[in-house]
């Protein structure tokens, strides 16, 4: 299943604002986001939160970071990394956390068979 592809079933989702596909360097390879969200800077945010969230679980010895959820007042965001890429999705604050998070295990599951 190509990037584009699962951005767009990602995006069906109830609560769903906007998914990305990240290169561990900032780049942006697949978004689906509306035309107010900027890609490249959202992009550069999340991987450097990525990148500073590996770093302090590994200080606290807690093993590699997989998963990580953001809860703010105007939305949340929802991000896996592995070796080389994240799938990050921004949602409404009051989305089904459930459903976001089965949408988020499954489409990292198919980016990740997409890459075989």
């Amino acid at each position: 299943m190509s990037i584009e592809e699962v951005l767009k079933e990602i995006h069906y989702t109830p609560g769903v604002r906007g998914s990305f596909v990240i290169g561990r360097d900032g780049s942006v390879k697949g978004a689906y986001l509306s035309p107010d969200q900027s890609q490249k800077e959202t992009a550069a945010t999340i991987s450097s939160m990525a990148k500073e969230i590996e770093e302090s679980a590994g200080k606290l010895e807690s093993g590699k970071a997989m998963v990580t959820y953001l809860f703010g007042k105007n939305g949340n965001l929802f991000f896996v990394a592995s070796e080389s890429l994240i799938l990050a999705i921004l949602t409404e604050r009051h989305a089904n956390l459930g459903i976001v998070r089965h949408t988020l295990r499954d489409g990292f599951k198919r980016l990740l068979r997409g890459k075989e």
